[in-house]
């Protein structure tokens, strides 16, 4: 060997004694550790706890279910939200999976991991920079997310010889569609909105997609002629058994005869596990409103928070850092035997879809969409108003009491809207009523 190289040798022997590298076999394993993680339910985590374990072996983990055990030991006279806070003070987790201790613990200090995505220059793909916006705070990350679709019965509308651009559908269109099929077979439903079992939520909804919102810029009651148009279109749809309202007494959804279903993507996993509805359905972007797409965020399923208190944040940033790397995709999106479709409706889908295939179901919908952004949101605190929380649900409770009586028809349409009318004009009156944030 010439002197250089013997040179070059001898520098790296060096570096690698200095450094504390061996130069020879694998590196050593890394020192055994536990992260204490506070979740609602201990088994929420143990899906996420069997990934992680897989990539950290050297991790365990002390899961503590805070929901959970104090349902166990509370008494009937327990302060319950004070119980919570207690045990929060007292076990001072690392992590804080699917729960919001701010919620009970205003005095918490979390982590913001925005801080941590820059000073560790990670690489955050469209959807996963919707979801963790640059310009605030992240105090709480999901590597997963649901998203709001329209869900088509392809079947039913080659049946009835109807075809449209399924990418630029409207609310009118999907009346209208349904009333078509409605008047050609009376067995037929048109359409149904998950989780609407309340008058005032489906109003609420449906205003959405006809490009209203139920609140003015200055937080008051929106209540106009628009509204109430769109409200009696509600009532009528539903009288006609067109729109499927859900109430506690209703049978199971008849998938078969149902034309549209606006819900949550994660839906198709328990489409695409029944083989009566396996094939037939397809899911596009909700409705626009007559001024255009809507802004459709993404919903985040597994909120994960870390202690700014903890010792062990490095390594606990670690693992979330993990889950949202392209590596964890092929557990999260359920690549294998041992996870149920209930378990993927709970975590919805991994951040990058590139490979993912869920049957005949394209996932465009699910895809960020340049032409729609985000709305603009401002690096300094904006002052809002919001209607005081017991007054809101005095107002829905009074929605919801009126619309049955119409339903009923113990009154007319234009005598509940008056005395709704009444009642919200009372409120957006007084200023006592909305509260400033």
């Amino acid at each position: 060997m010439g002197k250089k190289y013997k040179l070059v040798a001898i520098a790296v022997l060096v570096f690698s004694i200095l450094s504390g590298c061996s130069i020879v076999g694998p590196p050593k394993n890394k020192e055994p550790l536990t992260i204490k993680v506070i979740t609602a339910y201990k088994n929420e985590f143990s899906r996420f706890e069997e990934i992680l374990k897989k990539e950290f072996p050297h991790i365990s983990y002390e899961v503590i279910g805070i929901i959970e055990q104090v349902n166990k030991e509370a008494s009937p006279t327990a302060n319950y939200t004070e119980r919570i806070t207690e045990l929060l003070q007292q076990e001072q987790a690392d992590i804080y999976f699917n729960f919001n201790p701010d919620f009970y613990w205003k005095d918490i200090q979390l982590v913001d991991m925005n801080t941590l995505i820059q000073k560790n220059e990670v690489h955050l793909n469209d959807i996963q920079s919707q979801m963790i916006p640059s310009n605030r705070p992240a105090y709480y990350i999901s590597p997963t997310f649901d998203r709001e679709v329209l869900f088509i019965n392809q079947n039913l509308l080659q049946d009835h010889n109807i075809l449209f651009n399924d990418s630029q559908i409207t609310w009118d269109q999907v009346r209208e569609i349904s009333q078509q099929i409605k008047r050609a077979d009376s067995t037929v439903m048109g359409y149904e909105i998950q989780g609407t079992t309340s008058w005032n939520n489906l109003l609420t909804e449906i205003a959405q997609y006809n490009g209203l919102n139920r609140r003015s810029d200055g937080g008051r009651l929106v209540w106009n002629l628009e509204l109430k148009a769109i409200a009696e279109n509600m009532l009528n749809d539903e009288a006609s058994s067109i729109l499927r309202k859900v109430e506690e007494n209703s049978g199971p959804r008849n998938w078969n005869n149902l034309v549209f279903y606006i819900g949550n993507a994660s839906t198709m996993y328990s489409l695409l596990a029944n083989p009566e509805t396996s094939f037939g359905w397809q899911a596009a972007s909700i409705p626009q409103s007559p001024n255009g797409a809507l802004y459709n965020p993404y919903i985040k399923t597994v909120n994960i928070a870390i202690s700014d208190a903890s010792e062990q944040e490095e390594q606990a940033w670690e693992l979330v850092e993990y889950l949202l790397s392209e590596k964890s995709v092929p557990d999260l999106a359920n690549i294998g035997s041992t996870m149920s479709f209930y378990w993927q409706e709970f975590v919805g889908f991994p951040t990058y879809l590139d490979d993912l295939e869920l049957g005949t179901f394209s996932l465009d919908a699910l895809k960020p969409d340049s032409s729609i952004p985000a709305p603009a949101l401002s690096p300094s605190a904006r002052i809002v108003e919001v209607l005081d929380p017991e007054l809101a649900y005095n107002v829905s409770q009074e929605i919801d009491r009126q619309f049955n009586r119409v339903r009923n028809k113990q009154v007319t349409f234009e005598q509940a809207w008056e005395e709704i009318s009444i009642l919200i004009e009372g409120i957006n009156a007084n200023s006592e009523n909305f509260l400033v944030l």
